[in-house]
């Protein structure tokens, strides 16, 4: 199974740029374009937050018309710059968020979910605080993974975990400041369930960025459109950069349980054959 990974769209309305500079739309484009093409197709497209940059019904309606030529199961998680409701109504029917008891959708639900991909179950948290850069998870949120990955313990279902913010200190500071709060919580409860989180999947920092944290192997999704600044100077000012844009593919290994990231650069060179000749493998 592959598990097609990308972060961080910030789709503005039709014809209008990031900060007047970058086009996120033809990044996207150029995203899809590269799905529909690889040599495998994805079993599903997972997206990890900052769908749009200010979370508006119309971002949301590009963003939905950007994504249609994909034609992928397609799971989300809201990050700082997303709506949950304009998000929800956006992708009405494109991401199997449970839909809460009683009538409507509550104010302030937030989106977690679970899905189950062949052998692997998908748990989605919503780590998005309104009105700040930084995520958060609430105590009813870890009570509800506590139990999901407790049933995903008895249904011996390895776990793909997912959310917006990263848990763990990078090392840029702006970065840093706005990861997810009071994450230790978060790493207690995996260390409760050792060994059922074969992997956890994040965004927000728009760069590759690999670590394990709680005996969890994390990855960091870059983003299609821009890069913030490699600067590890103390207190460097956020920047961004534009450099070669490209998503993840997860393949999941059954026979030995692993899930293997590839980076998949965008816009590629020619793929070519060796001629017959074998490649030479040494030092």
């Amino acid at each position: 199974m592959l598990i097609a990974q990308t972060s961080d769209l910030h789709i503005r309305p039709p014809g209008m740029l990031v900060g007047g500079v970058v086009d996120t739309a033809a990044a996207l484009e150029a995203c899809v374009a590269h799905l529909q093409a690889l040599a495998h197709r994805p079993d599903l497209l997972l997206i990890t937050g900052d769908l749009t940059q200010q979370g508006r019904p119309e971002e949301y309606a590009h963003l939905r018309r950007l994504l249609a030529p994909l034609d992928l199961p397609l799971l989300v998680c809201p990050g700082n710059h997303d709506d949950r409701a304009a998000l929800r109504a956006g992708l009405d029917g494109l991401c199997p968020w449970p839909e809460p008891p009683g009538a409507g959708i509550p104010d302030g639900a937030t989106l977690d979910l679970t899905f189950d991909l062949g052998p692997l179950r998908l748990i989605g948290l919503d780590s998005l605080r309104s009105g700040h850069s930084g995520g958060a998870l609430s105590a009813s949120q870890e009570a509800w993974l506590d139990s999901a990955l407790s049933e995903a313990a008895f249904l011996d279902k390895p776990v793909v975990l997912f959310l917006h913010h990263p848990p763990f200190p990078m090392g840029i500071d702006h970065l840093d400041a706005a990861r997810l709060d009071q994450s230790e919580t978060l790493g207690l409860l995996l260390d409760r369930h050792p060994g059922r989180v074969v992997r956890l999947l994040c965004g927000h920092a728009h760069r590759h960025v690999t670590t394990v944290w709680h005996g969890v192997a994390v990855t960091v999704c870059p983003a299609p459109a821009f890069a913030f600044a490699l600067d590890f100077a103390h207190k460097a000012p956020a920047a961004i950069t534009l450099e070669p844009p490209a998503l993840l593919l997860h393949r999941w290994d059954g026979r030995a349980r692993l899930l293997v990231t590839h980076v998949s650069p965008i816009g590629a060179g020619e793929r070519r054959s060796y001629g017959g000749e074998r490649p030479t493998v040494g030092v």
